[in-house]
């Protein structure tokens, strides 16, 4: 939360919370249809969004952190 601009946490939180319920509802059915349907390989998908979201993840992060605060407050690093 130390990224988000001040006074935006709620609404960061809030596309959090909308990205994991729309998960909690599609992942199983996409799941199931991928992997029933193309066997072996339909793993292949969820293994390719997994590493690749992942990799964005930690790329963004670490340039969200290199950039200098837009208000008067520090930023902790740990």
């Amino acid at each position: 939360m130390a990224l988000t601009p001040p006074g935006a946490h709620g609404e960061y939180q809030g596309a959090m919370a909308a990205g994991t319920a729309t998960a909690q509802a599609l992942g199983p059915i996409l799941m199931t249809t991928l992997i029933i349907s193309w066997g072996s390989p339909g793993w292949l998908v969820p293994g390719t969004v997994f590493v690749t979201t992942g990799w964005t993840a930690r790329a963004v992060t670490q340039r969200a952190r290199r950039r200098p605060p837009t208000n008067a407050q520090t930023l902790p690093v740990d």
